[in-house]
């Protein structure tokens, strides 16, 4: 996937941006699982954030000082995993931090953050292959190991999902609220194909 991430962190600000909140989106439904879990952190606080981040697509000037002070917001909602040591707090604070990658990126336009967004999206996919397949590195080599995670079915939905969303922003020559509703529809039917 090395061609599609040099590619997205070659896209203008706002398609970039539109890629953090379409994988925010997509990771939210595991902070949820994780508050239904445990009844801890605040779902519908994160959603506020997310639509954020969704509404600074497009516009002249970002809203610096709000993406700052949701940052903190965010921070204090994500769980620590020695406190949650199970699956759904670990994709819980990869949510999180997706959440908050993306606003540091609304903060100072870093592609690092974007890809470090798209990083989230797969270490989570990652994460729930292992627990599927119960892989152990006790049974593996490495390479085997390796090679099983990224063959599986799930990763390599979530990379396909990447990719397309990736040349879609690329042929795109502005993202208007027609595009993201595509995206989001694309997003579904891929979620929905599981």
């Amino acid at each position: 996937m090395q061609i599609e991430l040099d590619t997205l962190k070659n896209l203008a600000f706002e398609k970039q941006l539109t890629f953090c909140y379409l994988i925010c989106e997509r990771l939210l439904p595991n902070y949820e699982t994780f508050y239904e879990q445990h009844n801890w952190g605040n779902p519908t606080l994160l959603k506020h954030v997310v639509a954020f981040i969704r509404d600074q697509i497009g516009l002249k000037s970002v809203d610096h000082e709000n993406a700052k002070k949701l940052l903190a917001v965010v921070e204090d909602i994500a769980p620590h995993t020695e406190d949650f040591p199970d699956l759904w707090g670990s994709a819980a604070l990869d949510t999180c931090v997706a959440i908050a990658e993306s606003l540091e990126f609304i903060e100072n336009e870093s592609p690092d953050r974007v890809i470090a967004v798209s990083t989230l999206a797969t270490d989570t996919v990652d994460m729930f292959v292992q627990d599927v397949i119960d892989l152990n590195y006790n049974y593996h080599n490495r390479e085997e190991f390796e090679l099983a995670i990224s063959n599986h079915p799930l990763m390599q939905k979530e990379l396909n999902l990447q990719k397309q969303i990736i040349s879609y922003l690329t042929q795109a020559s502005a993202i208007t609220n027609v595009e993201i509703y595509h995206l989001l529809s694309l997003q579904q039917n891929n979620d929905s194909a599981k």
